[in-house]
């Protein structure tokens, strides 16, 4: 496909690569299954430049069902991050989320 990714040393693209493939969730988290059936609510995307508290609103009520269950919510929760906001939570460290509350807190810190 050719050289895709212009400008900077191999060394920062595969360093830029490793971050963008490493997730910040406990095993636990990564290996959920959810249910079959289970869709993913529709969202509107969050790039960082509003209220993060009204995101969280947002959010929490389109997953009413499945407050309980904190591997979905954490799964679900990037899939409606874009810009600032997705660049952010690929820059998190590798195996620092255990739970939503984790992941919240991390989000509005």
């Amino acid at each position: 496909m050719g050289n895709l990714v212009s400008g900077g040393p191999l060394g920062s693209v595969s360093r830029r690569l490793d971050n963008m493939l490493s997730m910040p969730f406990n095993p636990h988290i990564i290996n959920y299954e959810p249910l079959r059936g289970f869709m993913v609510p529709k969202f509107s995307t969050y790039d960082g430049t509003s209220d993060p508290f009204d995101h969280i609103m947002h959010y929490r009520q389109l997953m009413t069902l499945d407050i309980g269950n904190d591997a979905l919510l954490c799964k679900v929760f990037p899939t409606n991050l874009q810009g600032q906001a997705l660049s952010w939570f690929h820059r998190l460290p590798t195996n620092s989320v255990n739970n939503f509350k984790d992941l919240l807190k991390a989000f509005v810190g």
